[in-house]
Order: structure tokens, then sequence, then C-alpha cells
């Protein structure tokens, strides 16, 4: 069997084995009690449900060790908060501690946090409708970009009324090793951002002074360029 023969027949077998189902299947791994937890488990339900969780970080960080190839991004495809739920079931960790400190006051604001999804979404409607710039080579993108940076200051600006100093910092350092806030930096990375800060969507943000730094703060982390999560081998 020539050399050609034996390459084509390993990479029939990886896509077999590399099957997007198994990919999605890791997925189901997640614990149900967690689901109910709405994003604030509590230290009981964090104890009794990181076992599940380092199993499921294992089953996609099996899947990457067999399927991506070297160079490949690891995101947005991989992504899973791998790195997040590894710091919330760390009891050595500093994220997961300021976490737990907190949390309770969190949990008092998932609706609030649901509310600002809706507030985002009807800004960026109104903002569309009075004729706002949507680069149309990128427009899921940028639409994914202004809505998500709307939704996620008014979380910031809400944890920081509502929980107080300590923890809005801790919301957000838990934010920067989150893949949804991820997400966020590599939708807006199609955007020009600064100009968005000048003279398109975020310019139309009616913000008061006294969270002025919230806003600053934020805007700065998201207008980074996400750099490439390339998968080393």
């Amino acid at each position: 069997m020539n050399i050609s023969n034996i390459m084509g027949n390993e990479e029939v077998a990886r896509q077999k084995r590399c099957d997007v189902r198994r990919w999605l299947d890791c997925y189901k791994l997640f614990p149900p009690e967690m689901k109910e937890a709405d994003e604030t488990p509590d230290e009981d339900v964090l104890d009794r449900n990181c076992p599940e969780m380092f199993k499921m970080t294992q089953c996609f960080e099996s899947y990457i060790t067999d399927c991506v190839k070297p160079g490949d991004w690891l995101f947005p495809f991989y992504a899973y908060n791998g790195k997040f739920i590894k710091e919330l079931c760390n009891n050595n960790s500093t994220i997961r501690a300021n976490y737990l400190q907190h949390v309770a006051c969190y949990r008092q604001l998932n609706s609030t946090f649901k509310q600002c999804l809706t507030n985002a979404t009807n800004a960026l409607q109104k903002y569309l409708e009075s004729g706002g710039y949507i680069n149309s080579d990128v427009e899921d993108y940028h639409k994914m970009c202004l809505k998500a940076v709307h939704a996620y200051l008014c979380e910031t600006t809400e944890v920081a009324k509502t929980c107080g100093q300590e923890a809005y910092r801790a919301f957000f350092a838990m934010g920067k090793v989150k893949d949804l806030v991820k997400g966020i930096r590599f939708a807006c990375t199609t955007i020009d951002f600064e100009k968005e800060m000048r003279t398109g969507f975020f310019s139309l943000f009616q913000i008061n002074p006294s969270e002025a730094y919230i806003y600053n703060e934020v805007l700065d982390s998201l207008k980074e360029k996400l750099q490439p999560d390339v998968y080393k081998g």
C-alpha cells in the first residue's frame, strides 16, 4: 500500500472518529443541577457537580487532542468554558473564592440580567430603524457585537449598583476567563470599535457619571483584538 493510500485511510478514520456528534455529546454531560442553578451555583451545588463538570471538560479536551490539527483555532467552535469551570471547581482559586463570596447577590440579579439582554435587543432595533450604520460585509457579527456589549455593560453596572465594588471586581475578573466574553471580543474584531465609541451605537449610551469608570473599563477590555487561541498539538 502506498503512502497516499495510508494517509487517505487515516483521514477517513479521523473523520469518523471526529464526527461533530462526538463533540455535541460532551455538552450532554453538563449536570442538570447546574442548569437549574442558572449560572449562579452555590458552594454545595459546585461540590456535588464538579466531578461531572470535570468529566465534561475532559470530554472536550479529548476531542481536541484527537481531532484538532496543530495551528487550528480553538475558538469559537471549541468554546465550552473549560477555563472558567476549572476555576470554579478549584478550591484554591481566587476566582472561586470571590465568586462564592458574592454569589447570593449575583443570584438576585438573574432576572435583571435577562432584562439587560432584552434592553440590548430593543436598543439595537431602535438604532437600526433610525438608520444606524451596520457593515453589510459582516452584518451578523456587527449586530452580535453591538448587542452583546450593550448587555454586558448593563450587567456589570447592575452588579456594581446592587452588590458593591468588590462584587463588581469579582464579576469583571470572572468575565476575563469566560468564553461568553471571549465571544463578544471575537464578534467585535470585525468592527471599528473606536468609531462605534465616537459616533456609532456605543456613543448613544446614557452614562451616569458615577458609573463612567465601569463603561471605560469594560469597553477597554472588549475592544482589545482577540488573539487566536491556537492548538499547539
